[in-house]
């Protein structure tokens, strides 16, 4: 435990003495001319959000369908591990849909 502290200590020493890059220049690409490029990206950034949501809520009911079926056949343990999964699964779902809709 005490290696991994110095190596953060020492990982935030190095980080602080690197020169801030935000005075570098910056070539945008040819679309973000026009100012297309924040509301591309915002479009971009929602279908992700939207995708993902969907995926872990699709995985997170069929493993709350799955553990059922474990139940049914008396395999209670495997059974409330995949229950408790899947609710984690659905929480985390909406939180990250909520945090998106927060931040767009």
């Amino acid at each position: 435990m005490k290696k991994f502290l110095l190596l953060l200590v020492i990982l935030g020493g190095v980080i602080s003495a690197v020169p801030d890059m935000s005075y570098a220049e910056v070539k945008l690409p040819s679309y973000a001319g026009g100012g297309a490029a924040d509301a591309k990206a915002q479009s971009i950034g929602k279908k992700v959000t939207d995708f993902v949501a969907l995926a872990v809520g699709i995985l997170a009911i069929l493993g709350m369908l799955a553990g059922a079926g474990f139940f049914a056949v008396g395999n209670k343990d495997r059974g409330w591990q995949l229950l408790s999964g899947g609710i984690v699964a659905l929480i985390i779902a909406g939180l990250v849909y909520g945090i998106a809709a927060l931040v767009t």
